[in-house]
């Protein structure tokens, strides 16, 4: 592998502090080669191993969500239709497809509003290039550019849309008594 030293041009060698030290001796060229690629090496073992402590973290929160899980379902089994468990599943579930819809929808808005600016630069160096053939200075209007500006996805984000941590949560009932609530009913 060449040094950084060794990429630069010639005239950039010569005056080259590390290149004055090693005097174009090529043993001392291989070691610092040697020890160049020993420090890369040692830079990409560390953060593969940096890499399996975090795999190893995030595999124990898996399984301990895994196990709460099952253990919370598991004590909503034998519950019966007024199970505030049951009652919310659907609503849940019609929740989950939604934003799927909405993510969807959205990455949809993404790949149109790049295509749409890739469109504007287009024309804007078209119309930039039909001004120098004509020989008449190009004005361009920002009126233009702010209206169709007006179309970007920013523009359809409504504030405070975004769904709260579980706006819904107090409207349900336990019938287990777990963390949700205790069960209220008759």
């Amino acid at each position: 592998a060449p040094l950084p030293e060794e990429s630069a041009s010639r005239e950039e060698k010569v005056i080259s502090p590390t290149w004055k030290l090693m005097q174009g001796d090529p043993r001392l060229l291989r070691t610092l080669r040697l020890s160049a690629l020993g420090d890369v090496v040692a830079s990409l073992q560390w953060r593969r191993d940096m890499g399996k402590v975090e795999l190893e973290i995030k595999s124990r929160e898996l399984n301990d969500s895994r196990r709460r899980f099952e253990q919370e379902d598991e004590s909503h089994t034998a519950c019966n239709w007024n199970c505030s468990v049951k009652r919310a599943a659907p609503f849940y579930e019609k929740r989950r497809m939604h934003e799927t819809k909405v993510d969807a929808q959205l990455s949809v808005l993404h790949s149109l509003e790049r295509r749409l600016q890739q469109a504007r630069s287009t024309v804007a160096a078209l119309e930039i290039k039909e001004g120098l053939h004509k020989g008449t200075p190009m004005v361009l209007t920002r009126t233009r550019s702010r209206q169709l500006d007006e179309m970007s996805l920013q523009s359809f984000e409504i504030k405070g849309g975004e769904p709260a941590q579980d706006e819904f949560r107090d409207e349900f009932m336990s019938c287990c008594g777990s963390d949700v609530g205790e069960d209220r009913s008759p």
